[in-house]
């Protein structure tokens, strides 16, 4: 029985805890804006693989363009991943097709010098690498990575004969810059 004034304070406690918690968490919530939850979201969504959510996040206004994951990469200055980087980087095909159709940047960078068509081949999907090649995407980047080399490698010969129409030919002995 003596025991129960403290069990009761500690609940006390914790109750009180739990609401000064919950206030500072919406207070902080709100100073969020609305382009950075969005984003978050989006970030989220890609990760996830949920392409309806990627679908009702950019039909409401998520940026396309946003920058995330500013860190991927421990000691480095990288940009961050735009949504699309981020699900090929991902290999998160059907996602990066949704993006790629709404007009997402398919030149825009990409983290540890890759690029968004290095990442199609690298987890072996043609029609990505294609719509990427048709689209404009960066073919000769930088640190002399051969797409069409890649391509050749992993057998997605479609994507060889597209580079080759675009002046990229596979080096047979350029095996140096694969990443």
């Amino acid at each position: 029985m003596k025991k129960m004034p403290y069990i009761l304070i500690a609940i006390l406690i914790c109750a009180v805890a739990g609401w000064f918690s919950y206030i500072y968490l919406q207070k902080h919530q709100t100073e969020i804006s609305a382009t950075e939850r969005k984003t978050s979201s989006l970030q989220e969504a890609v990760s996830l693989n949920n392409l309806e959510a990627v679908r009702f996040l950019i039909k409401n206004g998520a940026d396309l363009e946003q920058r995330f994951n500013k860190s991927a990469v421990e000691g480095t200055e990288d940009e961050g991943f735009t949504a699309l980087g981020w699900a090929l980087f991902a290999n998160r095909p059907e996602i990066a097709r949704y993006l790629i159709e709404q007009g997402a940047d398919v030149t825009a960078s990409v983290p540890m010098n890759g690029s968004m068509l290095y990442w199609a081949i690298a987890y072996e999907h043609s029609d990505i690498a294609l719509l990427l090649i048709e689209k404009g995407a960066d073919i000769y980047p930088a640190g002399g990575y051969n797409p069409a080399l890649h391509a050749r490698i992993l057998g997605l010969d479609e994507v060889v004969l597209k580079l080759a129409e675009k002046g990229v030919e596979a080096s047979e002995n350029d095996y140096r810059h694969l990443h």
